[in-house]
C-alpha cells in the first residue's frame, strides 16, 4: 500500500478579490487556518469581458475601475436567449488559433465523485500550466473543500471543514456581478464557489435557458483558459445548462449495479447535446478485488463501447485523508492509486481537447 509522505502537504493559500469590502464573510475567511491575504500587483477578480481592452494588458496594468464598472449594470438574471441562439452562445473567441475550453462533470447518480474529480482535474490542469477556473454549480458548495478552502472560524475550532460562505449565488441575489465571488489558490486554480446553502434554500428566480453559457462568455479569462464545471445531479437545470455549453461532457457512472440501468436515459441525454460536443463515460468507484464491481465495469464497457475512458478511477483511502488535510490527493501522495488514475484522466482530457500542456512525467 502506498505510504503517505512524512512531511504533510500544505493547504493552498486562497486570495480574496482586491475589491472585496471588509465584512463578515471576509473576516471569517481571514480567520481560518488557511492564510488569506489580499493580492498585490495582480487583479484576481473575474472581470466582465466587455471591460477588457482589445489588447490584453498584464494583470498589474488592468484598469483599477474594472470592478466598479459592474455596479449598476444589468447583473440581475438576464433574459433567456432567443430561440436558435444556443450555438451563438457557445461560440468561442479565438486568439492565436486557440480557444477557451469547458469541461462539464455530470451524472444522474449522487455520491460517485463528481466534485472530487472536478477539483482534482482543475488542480492538475493548473499544475501543468493551464489557466484553470473551477465553477461550483451545486448547492452543496463543496468544490472549494477539495481545493483546500475553508471559511468558518467556529467550524475550524471544532476541527471540522467548512465551505466558503459566499459565492456567485449570493452575488446574484445582491444584484452584483457573479465574478466578484472568485477566489484563487496559491496553486493557481481560480474558484467560483456556489455560495451559502441557506441562499440556495431560499426563494430564487429560476435561471433562464442559456444563462450559464452567457455568463461564462462574459468572464474576463484568457482565450486559452479551461473552465471546469462541477454540477448537481442530473436532471438539475444547471447540470443541463453546463452540458449544453460544454466542449467536453464527462458522464460519471460508478462501477456498480445501479449504473447498469442508466444506459437508455443517458443515451437520450447524450443525443440532445449540441452538435460538436464531445462526451465520454468516466467510471468511478472501481475495486478490482470486488467481483461485482469488476463485472459492472465490463458491462459498462459493453454498453458504451468506445465511449468509456480507459482510466477507471479506483476507490482510495487517500481521498478522505487529503480532504481532511485540505489538499489534493496528488499533493498528499503522488504514488497513490487515485493520483495515478487522475493523471491518466487529465492526460486523456488534454489530448481530447488538444490542450498544449506537458504530460504527467514532464509536468
Amino acid at each position: 500500500m502506498p505510504q503517505a509522505p512524512s512531511r504533510p502537504a500544505r493547504a493552498p493559500t486562497f486570495l480574496l478579490p482586491p475589491s472585496s469590502p471588509p465584512g463578515p464573510s471576509a473576516a471569517r475567511v481571514s480567520a481560518c487556518p488557511v492564510s488569506v491575504r489580499r493580492p498585490t500587483g495582480r487583479h484576481h477578480e473575474l472581470g466582465h469581458r466587455a471591460d477588457r481592452p482589445v489588447r490584453r494588458l498584464p494583470g498589474s496594468q488592468r484598469p483599477a475601475a474594472l470592478a466598479a464598472r459592474h455596479a449598476g449594470t444589468a447583473l440581475a438574471l438576464p433574459a433567456a436567449l432567443p430561440p436558435g441562439s444556443r450555438q451563438t452562445a457557445r461560440r468561442r473567441e479565438v486568439s492565436g488559433g486557440r480557444t477557451m475550453r469547458r469541461i462539464a462533470f455530470v451524472s444522474p447518480l449522487g455520491g460517485i465523485g463528481r466534485t472530487t474529480l472536478a477539483a482534482h482535474v482543475a488542480a492538475l490542469l493548473a499544475q501543468r500550466g493551464a489557466q484553470a477556473l473551477a465553477v461550483d454549480l451545486s448547492p452543496q458548495n463543496a468544490l472549494g473543500l477539495h481545493l483546500g478552502l475553508a471559511g468558518d472560524t467556529k467550524a475550524q475550532e471544532e476541527s471540522t471543514c467548512a465551505v466558503p460562505t459566499r459565492g456567485w449565488c449570493d452575488a446574484l441575489a445582491e444584484q452584483q456581478w457573479w465574478g466578484q465571488a472568485a477566489l484563487e489558490s496559491s496553486h493557481g486554480v481560480r474558484l467560483l464557489p456556489y455560495g451559502a446553502w441557506a441562499q440556495a434554500c431560499g426563494a430564487q428566480e429560476p435561471l433562464p435557458e442559456g444563462w450559464l453559457a452567457a455568463q461564462l462568455l462574459q468572464l474576463d479569462l484568457p482565450d486559452d483558459a479551461v473552465i471546469v464545471l462541477d454540477t448537481p445531479s442530473l436532471p438539475a437545470p444547471l447540470a443541463l445548462q453546463a452540458a449544453q455549453c460544454a466542449d467536453l461532457v464527462l458522464v460519471l457512472l460508478d462501477a456498480g449495479t445501479r449504473s447498469l440501468h442508466w444506459q437508455a436515459p443517458l443515451r437520450k441525454f447524450v443525443a440532445a447535446l449540441p452538435a460538436g460536443t464531445q462526451h465520454a463515460v468516466l467510471v468511478t468507484g472501481m475495486d478490482a478485488r470486488n467481483p461485482i464491481r469488476a463485472a459492472a465495469l465490463r458491462v459498462l464497457h459493453a454498453q458504451w463501447q468506445g465511449n468509456v475512458l480507459p482510466y477507471p478511477v479506483h476507490r482510495d483511502e487517500h481521498v478522505e485523508l487529503a480532504l481532511h488535510r485540505r489538499v489534493c490527493v496528488h499533493q498528499l501522495d503522488v504514488s497513490s492509486q487515485f493520483a495515478h488514475d487522475l493523471h491518466g484522466v487529465t492526460d486523456w482530457i488534454a489530448r481530447r481537447l488538444d490542450l498544449a500542456l506537458p504530460a504527467q512525467g514532464a509536468a
